[in-house]
């Protein structure tokens, strides 16, 4: 992977030093040495040469949303804010791939061991067997729930998948086709539920015979940061409903562990490709974002391409994010739509459509609502 050096960068822009003080003069700020900084290490500054920091809990949110087009380096400003934000704040962090590539970058990048998880190779617990019966209940109803807003299940449906779950449950069986024969099948919506739970969870008889992918349900416990990678890229392959129902559940699953126990700050969980479970989660995903996550600590690292993706959502996935990084394009309509969320004018925008370089782009981070042009350095 190419990656452009900071200095190249600065000086292939300083070299439009002119067009630069007259069209972003809204851009300009002091120049702050990076001893009087605080906060979480961004990039280098375009204009000044200064690094940029963001202090986080000045921010009335610690989510981060990152747009670009294939290229832009997307995946890898997601991994240095992963970087940077675990070590700040001696997390640990949750990967949701669906493309199979983070292990990969984070061997370069980081040097942080990292626990590879696949719900198809090591399923997650649909219950415990040991656990009381309200508690194997709550297991199940969180998963039905999840399973309702994803395949859109009917009530009736709902009812026969509940009875199933909590039935194998009660009785320490895990769940299969032969065990639903009881259950008349119809519709397709219960049909491609039922395939996916009986895929990718299974019923376990102690927490402390779990296998090692059930490690992510105390994401928030450990002492020492650790990062987990979900891979679901056979998972994204087969059914994008599917690869969404995971990661939503297990968003559900880590923010009710944060509700019941106290941790100085939850985990980095970070969601490239955020298009693909937007069309499945309705209101939910919002409602974690804006309502949820930040009152249990949690901070979300997203990344799509476009704006529109994130359509009926894009307005309030985008003023709940305390970080708005996008990279370069030379779409004049991908910097059109987003004039209003960067605070740029209308004589930024045929400026910043000439950029091009990985890792180049604009950000806004909270509290300041000056829009910065940046390099995301992906090495400290």
């Amino acid at each position: 992977m190419q990656r452009l050096s900071p200095i190249f960068v600065i000086s292939r822009i300083r070299r439009k030093s002119n067009l630069l003080d007259s069209a972003f003069p809204l851009l300009l700020t002091p120049s702050i040495s990076s001893a009087e900084r605080k906060g979480v290490y961004i990039g280098i500054d375009l204009i000044s040469g200064d690094r940029i920091f963001w202090d986080v809990s000045l921010s009335p949110s610690p989510h981060v949303l990152v747009l670009g087009p294939t290229g832009s380096g997307k995946t890898l400003t997601l991994i240095s804010m992963l970087r940077r934000l675990t070590s700040v704040y001696s997390t640990n962090a949750l990967i949701f791939d669906v493309k199979n590539e983070f292990r990969h970058l984070l061997d370069l990048y980081m040097d942080k061991d990292f626990e590879l998880l696949n719900p198809l190779e090591n399923p997650l617990p649909l219950c415990f067997c040991s656990d009381p019966p309200d508690a194997r209940s709550a297991m199940v109803s969180s998963l039905v729930s999840t399973a309702t807003s994803i395949f859109s299940l009917s009530f009736a449906s709902r009812s026969l998948l509940l009875r199933a779950l909590l039935d194998a449950c009660s009785r320490c069986v895990n769940m299969d086709y032969t065990l639903l024969e009881q259950f008349d099948v119809l519709d397709s919506s219960l049909a491609n539920a039922l395939n996916t739970i009986t895929s990718t969870f299974s019923i376990y008889r102690s927490p402390h015979q779990s296998m090692q992918s059930l490690s992510v349900v105390g994401l928030g416990s450990s002492r020492a940061s650790k990062i987990y990678i979900v891979n679901l890229r056979q998972l994204f392959l087969r059914s994008r409903a599917e690869s969404a129902f995971i990661v939503l559940y297990m968003l559900k699953t880590i923010l009710s562990r944060l509700g019941f126990e106290q941790y100085s700050r939850g985990p980095v969980v970070v969601l490239d490709e955020l298009w693909h479970v937007i069309p499945y989660v309705t209101e939910e995903f919002v409602d974690m974002l804006a309502r949820y996550c930040r009152g249990l600590g949690l901070t979300l690292l997203m990344a799509t391409q476009n704006i529109d993706d994130l359509h009926p959502y894009e307005d309030a996935i985008a003023n709940n994010c305390g970080g708005f990084i996008a990279l370069a394009s030379p779409s004049i309509s991908y910097w059109y739509r987003l004039q209003k969320y960067l605070n740029l004018s209308k004589k930024n925008l045929e400026l910043v459509s000439s950029f091009a370089g990985q890792g180049v782009g604009v950000a806004l981070l909270a509290p300041s609502s000056m829009p910065l042009i940046l390099y995301v350095d992906p090495l400290d």
